[in-house]
Formats: C-alpha cells, structure tokens, sequence
C-alpha cells in the first residue's frame, strides 16, 4: 500500500515538472520572439528599407 501511494506521488511531482519545462519553454520563445520582432522594427526605424524614406523619429536631441 505504502508503495503505491508513493509512486502516485511520485508521478505527480513528475507530470507538475514536466508541464513546468514546457511552460518555461514557451515563456522562452516568447521573449525571444519579441526581442526579434522588436530588433526588426527599430532596425526599420534607423535603417529603412527605402533609401528615400525618411526615418520615423527624429534624433535631433541625441
């Protein structure tokens, strides 16, 4: 009896682990994604993709 209640236990804390690394995972790759998208509009800002468009913001102040 004592063994089949530990293992339940034991698979418990297994399943909350695992499902833990995979919300960490997707946490992960959503700051990632973020960090690349945000990377791209600035890189549009400074550097756009027209060579005769002028840059959205003025750097006058730096």
């Amino acid at each position: 009896m004592l063994k089949k209640i530990l293992l339940a236990v034991i698979l418990i804390f297994a399943a909350f682990y695992f499902a833990g690394c995979q919300t960490v995972q997707g946490v992960g790759r959503d700051i990632t994604w973020t960090g690349k998208a945000g990377a791209e509009v600035i890189d549009n800002i400074i550097y756009p993709p027209n060579k005769n468009q002028q840059p959205q913001i003025a750097y006058d102040n730096y």
